[in-house]
């Protein structure tokens, strides 16, 4: 009996010891979550699933829940699909995923990285480009022809036929390939070596300096100086519509916030858009005067909306620089052929380089970083030039001449 009594002790440790192996052994990642009946009336099926992140170095189990639907429009095993479907892209995607799996896990791991414009627009060249051409393909299976002719078959589409469009694609499908190789699941990019199809060219669109002139005959004060704006300094409209008057600098017009989505943010297109551009003495002089007539302080918006906000550049597209290039006699004006105009003429002006200055171009093929920022006196030179040559009469006491003219009253005055 003795020896009996003394043998349990080690009986009951050895059953505790089974009862606890695998506790602390790592869950199991590949789950489906399981859905339940919330709410009162309306009833929804919820989602339910558990994450693990990493919290001071500890990993950390955390539970996570989604509305998937009312119970009165879907059954719980189309609650449960969808929930399939959720968790599916939350994971990496394996060998023999597809091509659109790729792609969405590709753009959810970059979405903390990039902005919510760019996101909006590389979703959307993915959405109604690439995915309808090559989102059902297992992404192993592709091939470089299947790229080639997806590609065509986006260029054939007569409202993305643009080379922009298409190279943008050709961008994109390269990056979701390299983004399957570096998960050593693919072992080489189908997209590397793609022809480009024949496609329309970009638009080039520009005016001449007449008709630069006829527009500036149109509106009123304000809309005139706007447009004035924009072809002296080149301004997007994103960024000149987020202008406030304290940005009016001795000499220069500080750019350091845009417009995206009717939000003002002091994220600029590039870190090069984030610079000053010259103001010539005249035109500065016309600005200040504006300001001081229209009683404006001094971290108001320049050009603000009758309610004191910025002013939307599609709402102005639509509204005021399209209305004023038909009477100017101009179809089919835009904000961008107001930007060309700038770039074209500017280089009667001054030097190529301080053209593209002037412009703020982030493309290192189209312009020198060391000229974004700094006020080379040739870029002064070269603005005030234009500005004058814009603003110059055709003739003496043509009726042009007297239209454009702005007042130069100094601030204060």
């Amino acid at each position: 009996m003795e020896n009996i009594k003394s043998t349990q002790p080690s009986v009951l440790s050895g059953q505790l010891k089974l009862l606890t192996i695998g506790v602390s052994m790592p869950r199991a990642r590949r789950q489906n979550g399981y859905v339940n009946q919330t709410g009162i009336k309306p009833k929804s099926w919820t989602g339910y699933w558990y994450v693990y992140e990493m919290v001071d170095g500890v990993e950390k189990r955390r539970k996570k829940s989604q509305v998937l639907g009312f119970c009165s429009e879907m059954t719980k095993g189309a609650a449960k699909d969808k929930l399939r479907d959720i968790l599916r892209e939350q994971r990496p995607p394996e060998s023999g995923a597809t091509f659109e799996q790729w792609a969405h896990w590709y753009l959810k791991t970059n979405e903390g990285r990039w902005s919510r414009n760019w996101n909006a627009s590389v979703s959307s060249i993915f959405k109604y480009q690439i995915l309808p051409q090559l989102g059902k393909f297992v992404a192993e299976d592709i091939r470089r022809s299947d790229v080639q002719q997806a590609i065509n078959a986006i260029a054939a589409n007569s409202k993305s036929q643009s080379e922009s469009v298409l190279k943008k694609c050709v961008t994109q499908i390269r990056a979701v390939f390299n983004f399957a190789i570096e998960d050593d699941v693919l072992e080489k990019n189908p997209a590397l070596k793609i022809d480009m199809p024949p496609c329309r060219e970009p638009g080039g669109e520009f005016l001449t300096l007449e008709e630069c002139q006829r527009l500036l005959t149109v509106g009123g004060e304000r809309d005139q100086l706007i447009l004035r704006v924009f072809m002296v300094c080149g301004l997007r409209p994103s960024e000149l519509f987020a202008l406030r008057v304290n940005d009016i600098g001795n000499g220069e017009l500080r750019i350091d916030e845009t417009i995206v989505r009717c939000q003002v943010t002091s994220r600029t297109k590039t870190a090069g858009s984030r610079a000053s551009v010259p103001l010539s003495p005249e035109l500065e002089s016309a600005l200040r005067f504006y300001a001081l007539g229209a009683k404006l302080e001094e971290n108001d918006f320049l050009f603000p909306s009758e309610a004191g906000t910025a002013i939307s550049p599609d709402n102005f597209l639509d509204r005021v620089l399209q209305p004023l290039g038909v009477l100017a006699g101009i179809d089919h004006l835009t904000h961008q052929m107001l930007r060309r105009t700038t770039a074209t003429h500017f280089q009667k002006h001054a030097s190529f380089k301080s053209a593209q200055g002037l412009m703020r171009h982030a493309n290192a093929a189209t312009t020198m970083k060391h000229y974004q920022k700094v006020l080379e006196p040739d870029l002064c030179a070269g603005v005030r030039s234009w500005d004058r040559a814009l603003t110059r009469p055709r003739s003496p006491g043509s009726e042009v001449g007297e239209l454009i003219a702005f007042p130069t009253k100094a601030a204060g005055q």
